[in-house]
């Protein structure tokens, strides 16, 4: 029983490591995704006027 108790707490520390991880990693991607790349127009598009 004190060997299964120890394997328990073993695992509970490993998941605890991996919800860790994957809450770190989680942020990470929410960071990059809050930087949006926007395209420039081409030269000459629409936008541009010519005098």
């Amino acid at each position: 029983m004190h060997k299964l108790t120890d394997d328990v707490a073993t695992l509970r520390r490993h998941l605890d490591s991996v919800d860790d991880q994957l809450y770190a990693h989680d942020l990470h991607l929410r960071r990059r995704r809050d930087v949006r790349v926007v395209p420039l127009p081409p030269i000459g598009g629409t936008r541009t006027r010519q005098r």
